[in-house]
Formats: C-alpha cells, structure tokens, sequence
C-alpha cells in the first residue's frame, strides 16, 4: 500500500497519455503507482486570489494539468530502470 510517508516521486508529466503508458509500464512489471493531477491554474491556500491578479492570458491550456507518478521507496530504482530515466 502506498501512504504518502513510504512513496517516492518518479516523475511529473505535463501529458496525461505520457503519465498513462509510464503507470501501465511500470504495473505491468509488477510495481504499484500512485498518479496526483494537480490543476496548475488553480490558486492554493497559499496564494490565494493569485489567479484573479494574474489571470491565465497567454497561458498554454495544454500545460495545465501536471501529473506526478509516485512509487514505493523500495522500487524506485527499478521503476527509473524500466522508465530509462538518467538522474545526473
């Protein structure tokens, strides 16, 4: 089971297919994923009022979801192995 306290983040995508195919890649190697979309255009607790000040002209509503693919802690480097993920 992942809880967020033994979860490691792999990767955040912008593409939600791209986010998809990385998730079946990985369970089908036997590796439980954990995906959180988040709405970037969205204010937070933190900023709030933040998007009425600055609205979202020119913004790319392509961009404005992000999507980050969380796994166990302990299969973290298989699941960058089978990604071909090169950390530097």
């Amino acid at each position: 089971m992942l809880t967020i306290f033994n979860r490691r983040e792999v990767q955040v995508f912008t593409s939600l297919s791209r986010c998809e195919a990385a998730a079946k890649t990985l369970e089908r190697h036997g590796i439980q994923t954990h995906v959180h979309a988040r709405d970037r255009f969205s204010p937070s607790a933190f900023s709030a009022g933040s998007r009425e000040r600055s609205g979202t002209m020119f913004q790319s509503p392509s961009v404005q979801y992000s999507y980050t693919l969380y796994v166990h802690r302990r299969d973290y480097d298989a699941a960058r192995d089978l990604l071909g993920l090169v950390w530097r």
